[in-house]
């Protein structure tokens, strides 16, 4: 587990407080994620007083980029940010079998959370979200 700040709730069940950012993924004009630009948005938030990020959420991209992109940027995000704030990881796709071996993947980074979304243009019942 990494270190959480200590204001941050941790359990089994931990509860987010506060200003959470979907950060928007800053991109290279070839459409590379701009991992400096990354670092620096992560800095300026700290220094503001967010509570927690989304990385690579629906407002940052995800669509996007590839699942290595996708990886790397949560990776960057989570390494620099060396839990100075949680990061949550975005972790949506288009298919419930890509979202689970994508979760799968970042969990090997140890985010502080995931944020998980419907399979786009998937209408399921709760009961078919559960």
């Amino acid at each position: 587990m990494t270190n959480i700040p200590e204001d941050t709730q941790l359990s089994q069940n931990m509860q987010f407080k506060g200003s959470i950012v979907a950060l928007v993924t800053p991109m290279e004009a070839d459409g590379r994620v701009n991992k400096t630009a990354l670092c620096r948005l992560i800095d300026w938030h700290i220094a503001s007083g967010t509570h927690a990020l989304v990385i690579m959420g629906t407002t940052g991209e995800s669509a996007l980029v590839s699942s290595l992109e996708h990886l790397a940027a949560l990776e960057t995000a989570i390494q620099y940010a060396n839990a100075r704030i949680p990061i949550i990881a975005g972790c949506g796709a288009v298919s419930t079998l890509a979202t689970i071996e994508l979760v799968k993947a970042i969990n090997k980074l140890n985010p502080s959370g995931f944020l998980c979304v419907t399979p786009y243009y998937v209408k399921p019942s709760q009961e078919g979200l559960i």
